[in-house]
């Protein structure tokens, strides 16, 4: 049994009380996509994360004990990261394991408030979320799944319900990002193949993803839409560097047939104009 499926599920049990508000995107929720009613067996193996990001609303209604207390009840470890303002993680406690779990959320406003003071985090339930730049879209026509041992995952008694990004969202907030500076090569080439593999997961219902599109589109500002399409139009007609290493990550990962840059650069481009025109 892959160990951070354990850890996953022990993370969802401490916030079960929690989780119908919040949210699983990052890296898990794209392991989760190969359970959505849309997906296809491609036979991918889903890229390894050790971090499972939450994204949280602005406030939660109270459980009793806060998302912190639960977290350390259940036998996660708090640190701190960064100093402006710095960050809480909560690792696991096993033996070797890099698994933790971090909040983000939307980061309405500039990165600096009016008062000189930051705007990158705040306190929700007692633990510290990132606000982040495009995560509003995250937050629009959630999934829901049950995970239980009939998927893999090692849960006990009744199964664990958690809300998931949808696909459409996840894909559009991958690209919008692609440009920060702030990201490392390496981050944005792994969002790359987070794009490329999600639309191979998706292609047999693209059409369905573009419906998707047009309500959050309807929904959304216009600049997002202009946005998303000079991104995708600047990221994948070429082969950039951020692309060549997509293509190393996909092969390092094991899989028996790696696309090339070429291919992943094609996917994209014609997957994300199918799905947002």
């Amino acid at each position: 049994m892959d160990t951070t499926r354990q850890e996953f599920v022990q993370a969802l049990r401490a916030l079960e009380p929690y989780l119908p508000q919040l949210i699983v995107v990052g890296g898990w929720a794209h392991r989760l996509f190969h359970f959505h009613e849309w997906a296809r067996p491609v036979g991918l193996q889903p890229l390894t994360t050790d971090d499972t990001d939450i994204l949280a609303p602005m406030t939660l209604e109270g459980q009793g004990k806060t998302v912190r207390t639960m977290l350390l009840e259940a036998g996660f470890e708090e640190r701190l990261w960064g100093d402006r303002p710095p960050v809480t993680k909560y690792y696991s406690k096993n033996a070797g394991s890099a698994f933790h779990v971090e909040f983000i959320g939307e980061r309405r406003g500039g990165p600096v408030r009016r008062d000189g003071a930051s705007n990158d985090a705040r306190e929700v339930s007692g633990v510290t979320v990132q606000q982040l730049a495009h995560v509003e879209l995250l937050r629009e026509e959630p999934w829901a799944l049950e995970l239980d041992e009939s998927r893999g995952y090692p849960v006990e008694g009744r199964p664990v319900l958690v809300r998931v990004v949808n696909p459409v969202s996840y894909l559009a907030q991958k690209v919008l990002v692609l440009p920060r500076a702030d990201r490392s090569v390496g981050k944005r080439a792994k969002d790359i193949l987070y794009v490329h593999d999600t639309l191979l997961l998706m292609s047999a219902k693209l059409e369905e993803l573009r419906k998707t599109w047009e309500r959050l589109r309807a929904r959304g500002p216009r600049k997002r839409a202009a946005d998303l399409a000079r991104i995708r139009a600047k990221e994948f007609s070429t082969v950039t560097d951020r692309i060549l290493r997509a293509a190393e990550i996909a092969r390092e990962s094991g899989r028996p047939s790696a696309p090339g840059p070429e291919t992943i650069r094609d996917v994209c481009r014609v997957g994300l104009e199918r799905v947002f025109g």
